[in-house]
C-alpha cells in the first residue's frame, strides 16, 4: 500500500515537472524572446486591425454609391453634349436616375427630333435596360 500512495504522489508530482521541463527545453531556443516577441505583436495587430472591419463595409457601399453618382454624372454630361450636337434638337437638359433617363429638349413634342435622342442614347445604353423619357422645353 506505501508503494501504491507513493505512486500517485510522483505521478502527482510529474505534472509540474514535466511542464518545468517544457519551459526548461523552449527557453533553451535560440532567440526564444524574438520568437516571443514576434509573436505577441502578430496577436496585437490581428486584434487592432479586426476592429476596423465593421467600418470597411460602410465605407465600400459608400464607395459604390459616390462611384455610381460619379458614374451617371458623367454620364449625364456625355449624353448631354452629344445629344446637344445632334441636328435639330435645339437647347437639351438630361437627368438620370436609377429607372431611366429624362431628356429635355427644345424640340421635344418633334417625333423626328424624339427619334433621333432615341437613338443617340441607345448607341450609349442597351435597349430595354431603363426607360427613357423626352419631354418639350419650354
Amino acid at each position: 500500500m506505501i508503494e501504491i500512495s507513493n505512486q500517485k504522489e510522483t505521478t502527482q508530482g510529474a505534472r509540474p515537472v514535466r511542464l518545468k521541463n517544457l519551459f526548461a527545453r523552449i527557453r533553451k531556443v535560440k532567440h526564444f524572446e524574438v520568437y516571443a516577441a514576434i509573436i505577441v505583436i502578430c496577436i496585437m495587430s490581428l486584434i487592432f486591425f479586426s476592429s476596423f472591419t465593421g467600418g470597411k463595409k460602410t465605407t465600400t457601399s459608400n464607395l459604390a454609391n459616390q462611384i455610381q453618382i460619379t458614374t451617371e454624372a458623367t454620364l449625364e454630361q456625355r449624353l448631354t453634349f452629344l445629344l446637344q450636337n445632334v441636328r435639330d434638337i435645339g437647347q437639351i437638359d438630361v437627368m438620370m436616375t436609377d429607372y431611366g433617363i429624362v431628356v429635355l429638349a427644345t424640340h421635344g413634342d418633334d417625333p423626328k427630333v424624339q427619334i433621333r435622342i432615341l437613338e443617340a442614347i441607345q448607341t450609349l445604353i442597351p435597349p430595354n435596360t431603363i426607360k427613357i423619357k423626352i419631354l418639350p422645353r419650354k
